[in-house]
């Protein structure tokens, strides 16, 4: 099998020294529930090897609380990353500490209608991929139809997205749509 390869030199090393063990994860978690509140925080560490890029390393702290009263539920987040990538001839070194918010209310509205907003901020840089800081918003109606389907509009918009080079190559990406769907679940009781 042949692989998207740069030189002739690359391409031989990484077909011959090729393994299945690219990731190693280690990962710590904390859960704290009552009848109304959730807390769930973890400590994670990713160590990425065998790949045509340098060793990659990512440490994170992740933490939401998830709030419930009455027709209401509010779920908030936060998680802070640090990534390193070790040099190698043709590159230096890159660290990179980057953050995650997420904003998620939802509201059961009656006869099985939802109301629901998501709002996420993502603060990771990538100037290689020119991808640049960038926040996501959603806001979402559902209506249950019985115990088997759901039906569902679904708006959501992405700012910041990838420019120059990047931008030129996903020239069709928009980012804005909205979604019209329906799922069935056959295996509802």
């Amino acid at each position: 099998m042949d692989f998207l390869y740069i030189d002739d030199e690359s391409h031989n090393s990484f077909k011959t020294s090729f393994r299945t063990n690219l990731a190693w994860r280690a990962e710590a978690r904390y859960n704290y529930q009552t009848s109304n509140f959730v807390l769930t925080s973890s400590l994670l560490h990713t160590w990425l090897t065998d790949m045509l890029t340098p060793n990659e390393y990512v440490t994170g702290l992740r933490t939401s609380a998830t709030w419930n009263k009455g027709p209401l539920r509010l779920t908030v987040g936060a998680n802070f990353f640090h990534r390193h990538i070790n040099s190698t001839p043709y590159m230096e070194s890159i660290y990179n500490n980057f953050y995650q918010l997420k904003l998620a209310p939802v509201w059961q509205i009656g006869k099985g209608f939802r109301l629901s907003s998501v709002l996420l901020y993502n603060s990771r840089q990538e100037y290689f991929y020119e991808i640049h800081p960038h926040l996501y918003a959603s806001v979402k109606i559902n209506k249950d139809l019985g115990k088997h389907v759901n039906i569902y509009a679904d708006f959501h918009d992405i700012a910041g997205q990838p420019t120059g080079i990047t931008d030129d190559l996903l020239h069709s990406y928009k980012n804005r749509a909205l979604t019209i769907g329906l799922t069935y679940y056959p295996f509802r009781k």
